[in-house]
């Protein structure tokens, strides 16, 4: 309304700021006082502090400040706390907001597409929610910490019990003086309240504390005989009717009484211990009873237990014993008989297939990201068709209607800015009102009262997403359609993105950096919008973002880009330099290549040269022989065979220019060579053969052509044919273990030392000096080499040769 100057001078003992801070509406616009707008004020006044006063501009401005054009006002409480109102031409409408602020404030808005109201102080913004109302001063109208108990009585009031021994009473019926504190408690309260019968009951710490029974009045009494221990939960059973009572006495045992005898001066406590099956650790934490009348009861970590009241037994699991993979410590029954569990650190669990026992693998867990990464479900209530649940540091709600009809998990959150929680939510210390509909909740410095059903009518925006990314002073725009393309050393960024809302309210979100071939690893869900990456590799990444909208469903929004690499990260040119710096060498290596082929071909053919010197030392051997003794010999024809088939053998070897031979070829000459001496020269040989089964298991294994042949041949032709009179022994042996064969040749002749004496030696002797001559190269090409060893005594005669052969020698040369 606007003034003239004139006007103003009229007022005569208000001068022109006091006009503008403190009577901008009480005169209308002939300078007449407004005096049903005066009254208003007065009044509201009163009934805010207690006592009527003169209206007068300076207590005017000590108790408002005007903030928007005189048409909005925000009324101090004193010691930080403010109440929100609209004023029209003729009274005051309260705005039902109150709220705390520690800086000196300067102006509010409020938002047109969503009810909050904006105050703008010296220090930083302030947003507040109209249905979200929070009692800071209900003890010694100083503070709400440690709120353990929690209760509605028949009035609708609210009972607040903190773990210091204090209880308010909050009347929200009366805003004018909603909280009256009572006398400092005897005992520190736990986390268990119960209305029963116009009487409310909570549990005291200590000893001596127990189950206390209060009055409407807030008289206290102990009921009898008196539990003389603490405990941790209270629950009444809708369907037995008793009163269960988890304690904290040895054995934490569950008392349990029918709920009548609470009104009666002596009460007959039962109890629930391991005798029936229930031996829970550290004592339960909350209890809810199923359709089928079981009691399911938890600890928060440590497992949980069921126990049926129709059979008198029950079971407990153990999470340190890996029976369970939870214990709970909330917990309730929907109308469905669905049983809900809130754990710690594993989040929310349920039981509703009553055709299977009540066991943990029977327990199912509700997927989605803001219950997984919960620290604890503290607390949890039912609203209609809406599981409300304290997880920790948000509040989230939990569509029953989409669980049942659509198998589908619609969860919503409170937003972080409607609540600002500055600590956890409580244990068991929520409710839904019963005289509102209201729910109340606390956190560990705070009481809430949540309108909930004015909550659940709000608009429900979804965020429209934009991301950047943003290096040194360069901030680029990404296109969900286009990949960014980064020069190479542009491997350190952040990414941040921001939300386009008509609420102007932030979301939950969780986000991943995955590089292409990778799978995504999703952030816990937070308020965080801005993310720095240093020192990634070069490549293709998509940067993922998931919102959690507030209707309960999820956006995902994705960016590509990709970091180029430098030059000397790509293939090409360490193709080029490895080139350049290894051709020399290259062509060094390919001089030492030629030379080793060289080398080997001279091997090859020294070999050969060898072998094909041992091929007609055989046969000339084998003709002498025949030439000399065959005359007059009834085993010509058979010695002739044998030699033919040595011939053969030797022959087939000798085109193919190989040195070596399976076993079973060679042994075959050595048994010729015997054959062919026994009917020429030794008659009276005996030949004695020890583990001659192994030729059948390495029939197939290679070794030098000749290796056997030649040392048998020698026993027979240069150690027992010189000998002078019989026995003429020669004894072959075969051996093996896991890497080698063994041959051993063993002669009882006139022994190598006389035997080289003679001239018969001298002159067919070059078949040992070939062999080893051969074994000489071929051991070049093998770590494991053919060894050959001879044994001799000049005095007593005989021969033996021993042969290792590896298993694992190679012919390559």
């Amino acid at each position: 309304m606007d003034f003239v100057q004139h006007q103003l001078h009229d007022l005569g003992t208000l001068s022109l700021p006091e006009y503008s801070l403190g009577f901008p509406l009480l005169y209308n616009g002939s300078l007449r006082e407004n005096r049903a707008l005066k009254k208003s004020f007065s009044d509201f006044i009163a009934a805010r502090t207690g006592r009527r006063r003169p209206l007068t501009p300076e207590y005017f401005r000590n108790y408002f400040t005007n903030t928007d054009f005189n048409t909005q006002y925000i009324f101090s409480y004193g010691r930080g706390l403010y109440e929100h109102l609209v004023v029209d031409s003729s009274h005051i409408l309260p705005a039902t907001i109150v709220f705390e602020a520690k800086d000196k404030l300067n102006a509010t808005k409020v938002n047109p597409a969503y009810p909050y109201l904006t105050v703008l102080t010296a220090n930083k913004p302030l947003r507040v929610f109209p249905y979200i109302k929070k009692y800071p001063h209900i003890y010694d109208h100083d503070n709400a910490r440690n709120i353990f108990a929690l209760g509605q009585d028949d009035a609708g009031r609210i009972w607040a019990g903190n773990y210091q021994s204090q209880l308010s009473i909050i009347n929200p019926a009366k805003p004018e003086q909603p909280v009256v504190a009572l006398k400092k408690q005897p005992y520190p309260f736990m986390n268990a309240s119960l209305n029963h019968n116009g009487k409310m009951y909570f549990v005291g710490e200590y000893i001596n504390g127990g189950l206390l029974q209060y009055d409407q009045q807030g008289n206290m009494r102990k009921l009898h005989p008196a539990l003389s221990t603490t405990g941790y939960y209270l629950y009444l059973a809708p369907r037995n009717g008793n009163l269960y009572f988890a304690s904290a006495a040895p054995g934490y045992p569950v008392f349990y009484c029918a709920a009548g005898e609470l009104q009666k001066a002596f009460i007959h406590w039962k109890r629930l211990d391991s005798t029936v099956g229930i031996n829970p650790p550290l004592g339960i934490r909350s209890i809810t009873e199923d359709t089928l009348g079981r009691l399911w009861m938890g600890h928060p970590y440590k497992g949980f237990a069921v126990y049926d009241p129709a059979v008198q037994k029950g079971a407990t699991y153990h999470t340190s014993n890996d029976e369970t993979p939870i214990g709970f410590v909330s917990s309730l029954t929907d109308k469905k008989g669905t049983v809900w569990m809130g754990s710690d650190d594993h989040g929310l669990w349920y039981y509703n297939d009553y055709n299977k026992p009540a066991t943990p693998q029977n327990i199912h867990q509700v997927s989605h990201p803001l219950l997984n990464t919960v620290k604890r479900i503290t607390a949890m209530a039912i609203y209609k068709n809406w599981l409300v649940l304290g997880c920790y540091n948000r509040i989230c709600l939990l569509n029953l209607d989409s669980f049942y009809q659509k198998k589908k998990t619609v969860l919503r959150y409170l937003n972080p800015q409607e609540t600002a929680f500055t600590s956890f939510t409580e244990q068991n210390t929520m409710l839904v009102s019963k005289t509102d509909g209201s729910l109340w909740f606390s956190t560990s410095d705070m009481l809430y009262q949540w309108d909930i059903s004015t909550w659940l009518q709000l608009p429900q925006y979804k965020v429209s997403l934009s991301g950047f990314l943003a290096h040194d002073s360069t901030r680029i725009a990404l296109n969900p359609s286009k990949a960014l393309q980064l020069n190479a050393g542009l491997s350190s960024f952040d990414l941040l993105f921001e939300y386009l809302s008509p609420d102007g309210l932030p979301r939950y979100t969780r986000t991943a950096m995955v590089r292409q071939g990778d799978r995504p690893v999703y952030s816990e869900p937070g308020m965080q919008s801005r993310f720095s990456y240093q020192n990634l590799n070069s490549g293709t990444y998509t940067f993922y973002a998931e919102v959690f909208e507030q209707d309960g469903s999820t956006s995902t929004y994705r960016y590509r880009f990709s970091i180029h690499q430098y030059i000397w990260q790509q293939s090409w040119f360490w193709v080029i330099i490895s080139f350049l710096f290894l051709a020399p060498f290259l062509l060094w290596l390919n001089a030492l290549r030629k030379k080793a082929l060289q080398a080997k071909e001279i091997s090859h053919l020294n070999v050969v040269s060898l072998s094909s010197q041992f091929r007609p030392h055989f046969i000339l051997n084998a003709l002498n022989a025949i030439g000399a003794d065959l005359k007059d010999k009834p085993g010509a024809e058979s010695l002739i065979s044998r030699l033919g088939e040595s011939i053969n053998l030797i022959f087939n070897y000798t085109l193919q220019k190989k040195v070596y031979h399976p076993l079973k070829n060679e042994w075959t000459l050595v048994e010729n060579v015997i054959q062919i001496h026994r009917i020429i020269y030794l008659p009276d040989l005996e030949v004695t053969y020890i583990n001659k089964e192994l030729l059948e298991t390495y029939k197939a294994f290679d070794l030098p052509l000749g290796i056997l042949e030649i040392n048998v041949e020698n026993a027979l032709l240069h150690g027992l044919r010189n000998k002078q009179a019989p026995p003429y022994n020669l004894l072959l042996e075969i051996n093996a273990d896991a890497n080698n064969l063994y041959f051993t040749i063993t002669d009882n002749g006139i022994g190598m030392q006389r035997s080289m004496a003679i001239s018969s030696y001298k002159k067919h002797g070059s078949g040992t000096r070939n062999i080893n001559s051969i074994l000489e190269i071929l051991n070049r090409f093998n770590r494991d080499k053919i060894e050959i060893h001879y044994e001799s005594d000049a005095a007593v005669g005989g021969t033996t040769v021993r042969i290792r052969i590896p298993l694992k020698y190679q012919y390559k040369y």
